[in-house]
């Protein structure tokens, strides 16, 4: 989605991009970069609304904190309530296994998963074949503000993420009123010297599964999907671990199975996870940890408050 001109002077082609940030990610001078929203956020916390956080499991994997910590950073920091995402995770695998049952009971060739919205945009403009194998239930973001706005429907909802593509999904979203990148989140924690690791654990209302926090690494989805069916056997599963060259390629090897230029074998699987971002989440854009590092933290993570799936 980047060329340069005949000055070479470097330009976006929006109807190409997919918002997967790697250009952010890669740049060596800083020059990429999206617009922030913090100061809106800010304005409506010191303006006394109640200004709800919603934080992605990746977040959890970029501070070293035990469940319940972070939440209490981010009361001390002025959000009046704190919602873990992996709540409208648990949301979306329930209602993804539901949808892959009926798509096979119409024999349906495939489903692939729905929550990585550059991913979503990518089939869409790129491989636009695979658009009827999207699921269509809806993000953990947009079930976890659903929650949000239903207990109070004049909060304000901050979704908090590694995640560029999910700053454009908050737009679509009415409501997601503001999304902030896991930096933003780091920048005002500085500011207002809130050491994540010396808060006390705050106690949740609700407790997500185990399987739900997973969404933030690849194979997760996949895996949460298949607990969740009634006949596990019938699922064969693939990931597409990052929208490089080679996931774009085997994205493309899908679309012919599904326009029926390829044909079908008994290999081919019938449920395709896609991750824009090798590694998942945890490696999105807009992290402050290392992936490896944060792959190790947020097992601890999802050790430490492990609930039923």
């Amino acid at each position: 989605a980047i060329s340069k001109n005949e000055n070479g002077k470097e330009r976006i082609d929006y109807d190409k991009c997919i918002f997967c940030g790697n250009c952010m990610r890669e740049c060596p001078f800083g020059a990429m970069m999206d617009k922030s929203q913090l100061v809106d956020v800010l304005k409506n916390i010191m303006q006394g609304k109640k200004v709800v956080a919603m934080y992605a499991p990746a977040i959890a994997a970029q501070f070293r904190a035990a469940p319940g910590q972070l939440e209490g950073a981010l009361i001390q920091a002025g959000f009046s309530k704190v919602w873990e995402v992996a709540l409208g995770a648990d949301i979306t695998a329930d209602k993804e296994a539901h949808e892959f049952e009926e798509r096979m009971n119409k024999n349906e060739k495939l489903m692939t998963t729905s929550c990585c919205p550059a991913y979503v945009r990518a089939v869409h403009i790129h491989v636009p074949e695979l658009s009827p194998c999207i699921s269509d239930t809806k993000s953990p973001m947009h079930y976890t503000a659903e929650l949000a706005k239903k207990e109070d429907p004049d909060c304000v909802s901050v979704f908090i993420g590694p995640c560029l593509a999910k700053r454009r999904e908050g737009f679509d979203d009415e409501l997601v009123d503001y999304v902030l990148s896991v930096e933003e989140l780091g920048a005002l924690f500085i500011a207002k010297e809130i050491d994540v690791a010396n808060q006390e654990a705050k106690v949740a209302d609700q407790i997500p599964t185990a399987s739900a926090r997973n969404f933030a690494i690849t194979g997760g989805v996949a895996d949460s999907v298949k607990i969740r069916l009634k006949d596990p056997s019938i699922l064969k599963p693939a990931v597409i671990n990052g929208l490089n060259k080679a996931g774009m390629k085997q994205l493309a090897s899908y679309g012919k199975i599904q326009t029926g230029a390829v044909k079908q074998t008994e290999i081919d699987p019938n449920l395709v996870e896609v991750m824009a971002c090798e590694g998942g989440c945890i490696a999105g854009p807009g992290v402050v940890t290392n992936p490896k590092v944060a792959a190790i933290q947020l097992k601890k993570y999802v050790e430490a408050g492990i609930q039923g799936k």
